[in-house]
């Protein structure tokens, strides 16, 4: 059976395939944490606090989640409290593996905004009441170790994969942007083939100014082959790659509308050195 790759694996390799390998490969990474980093980490607190909550109510029912006050409040409770300690325990893992924090004191306001958020939200989730959770968090090790955030079935038997996005803020401008880029994104395909699911929906929640849409995206038979077609191309290029029997490109372009690489100063001016990549501020975490 062919390996193949997670979505955010393939896009990197999509990217440039220097990246990736060294990247998702040798597991090298900056040592600084800035703004970009700490988004990502208060991303993670967000989604750990709706896999309680989705959890409660795999078990539960949402009618009960969302009907039975009491419990209601013990649910709304518990996916704070485990969201918080996660981001703290995150945040020690980090410092642990000597990664450095440009602003302390502001990634520490960001995790309470975040945590703000989610308290706000999950009041006002807006899954309906018949359908059933099947899983939180659920992996699929076949299709690259990808992770859904959650996994619906509804009364008629379908299948909805969704993942939440969060967002620090968003300037209004930039939203029907944003919802396009994810809806163009390979996690799309890539969760609708994995899961065997109908629909792909993207839960975006963005703490500033408020924003809350919940966007379906339904699977397409022909143009879900194709991109399978492709990605298998892109797939059997990377296990070569990965085990050495092909040899990695560079790309052209090395910044986007985000900023330059991760990898720039990796490749560009230590001439990916291991050691002056060490000494220049770069960090290899163990691999998997």
């Amino acid at each position: 059976m062919a390996v193949e790759f997670s979505p955010s694996q393939t896009a990197n390799w999509s990217r440039c395939p220097v990246l990736w390998r060294l990247q998702n490969v040798e597991k090298w990474t900056t040592r600084s944490i800035g703004a970009k980093e700490i988004s990502a980490l208060c991303g993670n607190v967000f989604g750990r606090g709706m896999e309680i909550y989705n959890k409660h109510a795999m078990r539960e029912g949402f009618d009960r989640v969302k009907h039975d006050e009491a419990f209601a409040k013990r649910v709304l409770d518990d996916a704070v409290e485990v969201a918080r300690a996660y981001g703290d325990e995150e945040a020690k893992k980090l410092l642990d593996l000597g990664y450095t924090v440009d602003d302390p004191d502001g990634a520490d306001a960001k995790i309470d905004i975040t945590i703000k958020a989610l308290r706000r939200h999950i009041p006002l989730e807006p899954t309906p009441e018949d359908w059933i959770v099947l899983g939180a968090e659920v992996v699929s090790k076949e299709h690259g170790w990808c992770r859904c955030d959650v996994l619906y079935q509804t009364p008629q038997g379908h299948r909805v994969v969704r993942d939440y996005k969060f967002k620090l803020k968003l300037d209004p401008d930039y939203r029907a942007s944003t919802l396009e880029e994810y809806g163009e994104s390979t996690q799309r395909n890539h969760y609708l083939y994995a899961y065997d699911a109908q629909v792909f929906e993207v839960a975006l929640v963005v703490a500033a100014p408020w924003y809350t849409p919940l966007i379906p995206f339904s699977r397409d038979e022909a143009r879900l082959a194709s991109w399978v077609a492709s990605q298998k191309e892109k797939w059997a290029h990377m296990e070569r790659m990965k085990d050495g029997r092909e040899a990695v490109w560079e790309a052209d372009v090395h910044r986007d509308k985000f900023g330059k690489c991760p990898m720039y100063d990796a490749c560009l001016v230590y001439n990916r050195d291991p050691e002056r990549m060490r000494l220049g501020g770069y960090i290899q975490i163990g691999r998997r």
